[in-house]
């Protein structure tokens, strides 16, 4: 059983969660910051994982070459950000992709019930026996 969560014992039951939209976004890209004052009152342990760099531009290919290469003189690896589409973009291309697909079905229907009734339709407007819907009968 886990003890009972007090400010006694360095423990905050409902603590105050501050969202910063400014922080980078991504699978390794830092998501969870504290404050110094933080660590100290809960006698935390900080240490370097890595870095984050951040380029006033996209690299080039040959600049996350040359990382990459550097980076494996000392056993690390080099993770870049792509500026593919996101899922969310390619879900609502797809879904773009979807209605219209669905317009041209539903185009081609109309189209074809059209050519199939308008013999029918000729037919029905003419006169019975006359000269002109013998033709356009046959």
């Amino acid at each position: 059983m886990l003890p009972r969560c007090t400010p006694r014992n360095d423990c905050v039951a409902n603590p105050t969660i501050q969202t910063i939209s400014g922080l980078p976004s991504g699978t390794s890209a830092p998501n969870t910051v504290t404050t110094e004052y933080v660590v100290s009152k809960y006698h935390l342990q900080t240490q370097l994982f890595g870095w984050l760099i951040q380029a006033p531009a996209p690299l080039t290919a040959t600049q996350i070459s040359a990382a990459q290469h550097l980076a494996l003189g000392y056993q690390v690896t080099v993770e870049t950000k792509t500026d593919g589409p996101s899922l969310g973009e390619f879900a609502d291309g797809a879904t773009a992709l979807g209605i219209v697909i669905a317009l041209g079905v539903l185009a081609a229907t109309v189209g074809l019930i059209r050519s199939e009734t308008a013999q029918d339709l000729r037919t029905a407007a003419c006169r019975p026996y006359s000269a002109t819907c013998r033709r356009v009968t046959y």
